[in-house]
């Protein structure tokens, strides 16, 4: 990915508040080991991986939202490739190893980034 590729983050309802990104939208669960899914936006657009989450997966999303590789990296947080069988457009910020009150920090500074920039799809 170039910097400024962004990295689609599919949003549910409950990681949103007044239609603004909530951190929460960022943290990763206990379940994901310190890496937070998303989207290759070199490899994919915003759009198709909506409907990829949607309508493949048949999960929740109220849209996509991206921050870039850059705005990653300025947090000293990487995306890395995690391609699956079903998606080899499937990536993660890396937040594994830093303690919880950093990664809230940086989750909201996500957030704050990716509703600046607005949704992407639909």
């Amino acid at each position: 990915m170039e910097s400024s590729d962004l990295f689609y983050r599919q949003i549910h309802r409950t990681h949103l508040t007044f239609g603004e990104v909530t951190s929460a939208a960022f943290i990763p669960s206990s379940r994901d080991n310190g890496e937070r899914s998303g989207y290759d936006g070199s490899l994919i657009s915003a759009m198709d991986s909506y409907t990829h989450y949607t309508e493949f997966l048949g999960l929740e999303s109220e849209g996509a939202w991206g921050v870039s590789v850059r705005e990653c990296s300025q947090l000293s947080l990487n995306i890395l490739p995690r391609p699956l069988a079903n998606s080899a457009a499937h990536c993660i910020i890396d937040f594994r190893g830093l303690p919880k009150s950093e990664i809230r920090t940086k989750a909201k500074e996500l957030s704050l980034r990716a509703g600046a920039r607005g949704r992407q799809a639909p």
